[in-house]
């Protein structure tokens, strides 16, 4: 059917426009919502054959997005839904140009719209039947290009060219369609036209693919929606805790939205934990609105305290005044348009019964979209003081024992915008390890709204600046020689290494054989970038090569330098490095590749600084391949295909920003590769070296659970950078043999480790298959609030 005759169909339809609130449905991101050839009744749509919905995005969705993302949800108990979308780009509706949606977790489909500021109205047909609709809702939302872009490009890896050959097929067959139009010259229409196109690429791909379902919202169905027995099973569990903390909520308020602030105290009101109390202090908000909600608020419930101030003294005056109403033994902070889930404080009692003793406890988060989704899971690892340095993991959700709190004075004026920050930093220097507990499950949901930082860290300029004075204030109360800078991205901050007074003498162990189109760019890059506080030990496994004999004689004659010791028996990585330590002289000692570059001199000043803290016992690089893409930036423990270890980020460019950023922020790790591995030399000693039972492989994440056990910590540094070749003088593991001893050597490591390599840096949601920060399918540990995991 051609757009005339679509538009002579459409004339002749019933059609009323309908008020949103007369749906019980989440409709975000559209407007002017018109019911085509149905009704509504009792919040539901009650439909005639060919019956329609029709509306139009909304003008801040138009003006900030390339490609918008439409997600509807409904249910029909009489007959199955398939839902089809039809977008008017100014050329009238047409079945060529419509798009079949993709199914996107229960009950629920969605598509993409290119454009959206050609776009004039968008159609959806959820069936050609008859019948009643329980419409549960329709979002239209910004979509993300680093969720797209990504997928496109995958497509060609994962089903070959063919599928993308099609599609282009199409997408020309459907130009082709409208050939006479596009010969007219009607510019305004050839835009038209390819935005239909376009948008069909973007839908036309991952239909003939088969359906996949948003992880995110499997995972949200199945472990995070509550039932009866649910909320029966926490009661019980509640009543068993040997303690029963109190929380404080605390709540600055300032003349927010107040649809927000009431949604913000109902997920309060809705906790299943009752031990609670909300301490609002509100900062003189405009006019009287604000007061009368808070006020109506804490008639219905006693726990809800407030004080209104009579000045406006901002954020962190206002969340003191706060404070100064808490009787909780532990302090909650909560923005006052910020969500809480149901089971929120009573996890948090959960983890607190099971660490006594806790003083800081922290939560992975999420964010709600502009449209109402929850998105962006943050699943964080073990708490990190380095990783701190980068950004504020900690964040939400954050709770604090209120002795502590008081202890370190509260919250501190002038750094508005990064107050929190600057509170978790002073409180974690009165804290061990032990006292702060990370929480693996999403306990706070972030609202998205413009100018907050949830949609883009350089929102806020001023809390940037705040948060790397709390951290060089941090720098100056340690006595560490660091600065915090910017780094480059906004919002993210690295750190500046200062020169260390008495600087380490570091000996560099470089194990090798031959090879010395490999060894030689090594030893140049590392007289490139001399130190002469450092000696170069190379440990010859057995080279026959005339040319690499006499290199290794030239070198020896540098004795001040160079130190050359030989090893004739068969190769064994922890032996070589044991017999190059041995011959050492340096308080640090660096195991290095003879396949590795370096690309910086820093890279010594940067070891000597992180091992000058006494609680820091290795450190490690970022390794990249010869086309600058990452090799190694840390590896956690546990998973990958032996479930010993496994590397994250593995060819990512070196300069992008995945996982918040933590691809490229210094960092804790439980290993790193002893293709550059820095560490004092007392310390390697008093663990034992290196095992010689596991000759060639995991004998450095050994090494590191050994040093890790004897109570150090391990960091990765960004800023320690090389190219790494990898294991080009030794070959793979692919033939029979290698692989057995593979496989021999991962049995040994597991068998003596065990429950050790749980990484606490790798988050428990995220599948032990791979470091590719996949979501898991299924729950690795308990779920508090779910008996069945329990």
């Amino acid at each position: 059917m051609n757009p005339p005759e679509f538009i002579r169909k459409l004339k002749s339809l019933s059609v009323r426009r309908y008020s949103t609130h007369e749906l019980q449905a989440h409709i975000a991101g559209v407007r002017d919502f018109d019911l085509r050839n149905g009704k509504i009744s009792s919040g539901k749509i009650d439909l005639a054959e060919d019956g329609q919905i029709e509306f139009k995005f909304k003008n801040f969705i138009v003006e900030t997005s390339a490609v918008v993302h439409l997600r509807v949800e409904a249910i029909s108990h009489d007959f199955a839904l398939t839902p089809r979308t039809y977008i008017d780009f100014g050329l009238g509706y047409s079945q060529l140009t419509s798009i079949a949606m993709m199914p996107c977790g229960k009950n629920a489909w969605e598509c993409y719209v290119a454009t959206p500021h050609l776009v004039n109205c968008v159609r959806v047909d959820l069936t050609e039947e008859a019948g009643i609709v329980d419409l549960k809702s329709i979002v239209a939302q910004r979509a993300p290009l680093t969720g797209i872009i990504p997928r496109l490009i995958a497509l060609s890896y994962s089903q070959g060219n063919q599928t993308v050959h099609k599609s282009t097929d199409y997408i020309l067959e459907l130009l082709g369609a409208f050939a006479e139009q596009i010969s007219h010259g009607d510019e305004k229409n050839n835009h038209r036209l390819i935005a239909s196109a376009l948008t069909l690429s973007l839908n036309y791909i991952p239909a003939i693919l088969p359906a996949s379902k948003d992880r995110y919202l499997e995972w949200i169905e199945h472990y995070e929606t509550l039932t009866d027995a649910d909320r029966e099973w926490m009661s019980q569990k509640t009543e068993s805790f040997i303690k029963k903390p109190v929380f404080s909520i605390l709540m600055p308020v300032y003349s927010p939205p107040l649809d927000l602030l009431s949604e913000a105290i109902e997920s309060l009101l809705s906790q299943t934990y009752p031990h609670w109390e909300l301490c609002i202090a509100d900062d003189a908000s405009d006019g009287q609105a604000v007061r009368r909600l808070i006020e109506k608020y804490s008639a219905l419930d006693s726990r809800i305290k407030f004080i209104f101030r009579e000045e406006n003294g901002h954020i962190s005056r206002a969340t003191n005044s706060a404070a100064a109403l808490a009787t909780g033994d532990f302090l909650v902070l909560m923005d006052n348009d910020d969500l809480l889930p149901s089971h929120a404080l009573y996890t948090a009692a959960y983890y607190i019964d099971a660490n006594p003793g806790c003083r800081m406890l922290f939560s992975d988060e999420d964010k709600i979209s502009t449209s109402g989704f929850r998105c962006e899971p943050y699943y964080k690892g073990a708490f990190d003081r380095f990783l701190m340095y980068g950004h504020n993991m900690f964040s939400h959700l954050g709770i604090y024992a209120r002795d502590l709190f008081e202890l370190v004075g509260g919250f501190r004026v002038g750094f508005e915008g990064s107050q929190d920050y600057d509170l978790t930093l002073r409180c974690m220097e009165l804290c061990t390890d032990a006292e702060i507990v990370h929480i693996p499950h999403v306990l706070y949901h972030w609202r998205q709204i413009p100018g907050s930082t949830s949609i883009a860290p350089g929102e806020k300029s001023y809390a940037f600046t705040a948060s790397k004075r709390a951290i060089n204030d941090h720098f100056e109360r340690k006595g560490y020689f660091l600065e915090s800078v910017n780094a480059e991205v906004p919002g993210v901050a690295t750190v500046r290494t200062l020169y260390q007074p008495n600087p380490a003498e570091i000996s560099i162990i470089i194990p090798t054989k031959d090879g010395l189109e490999i060894l030689r760019p090594c030893i140049d890059s590392l007289m490139v970038h001399p130190d002469p506080m450092t000696q170069i030990v190379i440990v010859d496994n057995g080279s026959e090569e005339d040319e690499t004999l006499e290199y290794l004689r030239v070198l020896a004659r540098d004795a001040e330098r160079f130190t050359v010791v030989r090893d004739d028996s068969g190769f064994n990585f922890s032996r070589l490095v044991n017999l190059g330590v041995a011959h050492s002289r340096g308080e640090i000692i660096c195991l290095l590749n003879n396949d590795t570059e370096l690309l910086s001199g820093k890279i010594y000043e940067r070891a000597r600084a992180w091992l000058a803290m006494p609680d820091v016992g290795i450190v490690g690089a970022r390794l990249l391949y010869p086309d600058h893409t990452v090799q190694h930036f840390g590896v956690y423990v546990g998973v990958g295909a032996h479930k010993v270890a496994d590397h994250p980020h593995l060819r990512l460019s070196d300069h992008t920003h995945a996982q918040f950023s933590k691809s490229r922020l210094l960092q804790q790790f439980s290993a790193v590769t002893a293709a550059c591995l820095f560490v004092r030399k007392s310390d390697y000693n008093k663990v034992g070296g290196f095992d010689e039972g596991l000759a060639v492989a995991y004998n450095d994440i050994d090494f590191c659970l050994r040093v890790q056990q004897a109570g150090f910590k391990i960091v990765c540094d960004p800023e320690i950078k090389l190219i790494h070749k990898e294991s080009k003088t030794r070959g793979d593991d692919n033939n029979p043999s290698k692989a057995a001893r593979l496989d021999g050597e991962a049995a040994i490591v597991r068998n003596r480790w065990g429950g050790a390599l749980n990484d606490p840096f790798y988050n428990s949601n995220f599948s032990s298959d791979n470091a590719r920060f996949e979501i898991a399918s299924k729950a690795r540990f308990p779920i508090p609030w779910k008996k069945d995991f329990g």
